[in-house]
């Protein structure tokens, strides 16, 4: 049987907190008929997340086609490994398809379809940058008025 052939498609998704679900990911990714789903949640600035490697994993074993997301940032937000993550899949002739961005598909077939997923990159983490900056301004909000944020404090 052709190796090419036997390799399943793949999909991934994530949120960042248990407070967030993944039904509108999951319901277009099932959609697409995958063969097998991953998913985590954790924050996309974490690589270690244990879906994400088994995907990375999977692909250095020769066993995925494809892998469709919903869209790119739901895959990860630190540039650095998503260049690292594009590497693995051209090295192991993996497709990649975004739902919500269909012009990265072919984002390794020529230099404007590569600057369109570069600016995605960079869109991906100046979305994080904003969100933390959102969230210090927040913190500090709710610290002016008295209010404490994060875990409970400890009683002594």
């Amino acid at each position: 049987m052709d190796p090419v052939v036997s390799r399943i498609s793949a999909a991934y998704m994530r949120v960042s907190t248990e407070d967030q679900n993944l039904d509108l990911q999951e319901t277009l990714l099932k959609d697409q008929k995958p063969d097998r789903i991953y998913s985590d949640q954790d924050s996309g600035m974490n690589v270690a997340r244990t879906e994400y490697l088994k995907l990375c994993e999977d692909i250095q074993g020769d066993s995925i086609r494809e892998v469709t997301v919903y869209r790119l940032d739901r895959l990860g937000r630190d540039p650095r490994e998503l260049i690292r993550f594009f590497d693995l899949l051209e090295l192991h002739q993996v497709k990649f398809i975004s739902l919500t961005e269909p012009w990265l598909t072919r984002w390794n077939q020529g230099p404007m379809e590569f600057q369109m997923w570069w600016m995605q990159l960079g869109m991906a983490r100046f979305e994080l940058l904003l969100l933390k900056d959102r969230q210090k301004r927040g913190i500090a909000a709710a610290r002016a008025r008295g209010q404490h944020m994060g875990r409970p404090r400890k009683k002594r």
